[in-house]
């Protein structure tokens, strides 16, 4: 059996990346969840590895929301967007801490198409799957409210060639809506905005990933390796 990208509810995108998710890995991850009676999970990692894919699937086995932390990203981070320092790490723990006092909150929902938030979600539960960049990141101050951390990742390459398939994705999307961040650019040669992203990915991505985002995969509990045709190589629990 296999979980595939759900859209997310709204706004007609999908969970990225659009791959397919292995029960097997789903079953391992929930039990982990429950040995560890883990109320709060998240699902960590580089970008485009994955993380909304698995925490989707994770959630619906769990019967339990998921939210992603890029609503909470500064509006005014400029070219430090997707740093550490770019998220809201106090309207974050705030957020975390009132869905474990109460079960229910409101979590703003960010999209890739438009590049914002562009609406507000409530949400009630026992549980909460959170994904996002730097969950063990000591700037967000989340690691000590989640009780199951999970980092995914996969050969930084891998990880460019699914990040560019995001984005043709979401230019090929963006033709048709005007609300869209990419559609000022549709008339624009597909294979120079491909180059833009990727210019994108090699100036920021990539050193996110490299300096922020693997220098706090020991903070995780569970550690997945992801090859390119998206099987997991290896499970690390510690």
């Amino acid at each position: 059996m296999r979980y595939r990208a759900a859209p997310l509810p709204g706004n007609g995108e999908a969970y990225w990346h659009a791959e397919p998710v292995t029960a097997a890995l789903v079953a391992k991850l929930v039990a982990a969840s429950k040995e560890r009676d883990a109320r709060v999970i998240g699902i960590t990692g580089g970008i485009a590895v994955g993380k909304s894919t698995v925490a989707a699937a994770l959630a619906d086995a769990l019967g339990i929301p998921t939210v992603s932390t890029d609503g909470f990203i500064k509006p005014d981070s400029g070219s430090r967007k997707g740093y550490a320092e770019s998220f809201d790490a106090s309207a974050l723990v705030r957020f975390v801490d009132g869905y474990r006092a109460t079960g229910v909150a409101t979590a703003p929902r960010y999209s890739h198409l438009h590049y914002d938030v562009t609406s507000h979600d409530d949400i009630a539960g026992e549980g909460l799957v959170l994904d996002g960049l730097h969950l063990g990141h000591p700037l967000l101050g989340l690691r000590d409210r989640i009780d199951l951390l999970v980092h995914l990742d996969a050969p930084t390459d891998v990880m460019a060639d699914w990040y560019l398939a995001r984005f043709q994705q979401l230019r090929t999307t963006a033709r048709d809506d005007p609300t869209a961040m990419l559609y000022p650019y549709r008339d624009m040669d597909p294979a120079a905005l491909d180059g833009m992203a990727m210019q994108v990915w090699r100036d920021l991505n990539a050193l996110v990933i490299d300096e922020e985002v693997r220098a706090f995969e020991s903070e995780a509990d569970v550690v997945v390796r992801l090859a390119a045709d998206h099987a997991v190589i290896t499970i690390e629990t510690r």
